[in-house]
C-alpha cells in the first residue's frame, strides 16, 4: 500500500485549502494550546481547530487509521508533516 504522503497534492493546494479554516481562528487560550501542542504549525492547527473543534486537543492524541496508527501529534514528530495534511485534506465536510 502506498504511504498516504506521496498522494500530497501540494503546497498550494494545502495553502488554498487551509485558508478555509482561518476565519475560525481566534487565537483564545484554546486555540493556544492546541497551537503549542502541534510544535506551532499554524496552519495544521487552524485546520484541526476547523474539523475538530473542542475535540480537536483529543484528537491530536488520537491514533488514526489513515496515518497507519499514528496520532496527528506524531506524525509532526516524525517528520510526517505531509501525511497529516493529505489525510485531513481528504477529511469529508
Amino acid at each position: 500500500m502506498a504511504k498516504l504522503e506521496n498522494h500530497y497534492p501540494g503546497n498550494e493546494s494545502w495553502d488554498m485549502y487551509s485558508a478555509l479554516y482561518k476565519i475560525l481562528w481566534t487565537g483564545d487560550e484554546f486555540q493556544a494550546k492546541l497551537l503549542s501542542e502541534l510544535n506551532s504549525k499554524l496552519d495544521i492547527a487552524q485546520v484541526v481547530f476547523g474539523i475538530f473543534k473542542c475535540e480537536s486537543l483529543n484528537w491530536i492524541k488520537l491514533p488514526v487509521p489513515a496515518l497507519k496508527g499514528l496520532s496527528a501529534k506524531e506524525c509532526l514528530g516524525q517528520g510526517l508533516e505531509k501525511r497529516l495534511k493529505t489525510m485531513l485534506m481528504r477529511l469529508p465536510q
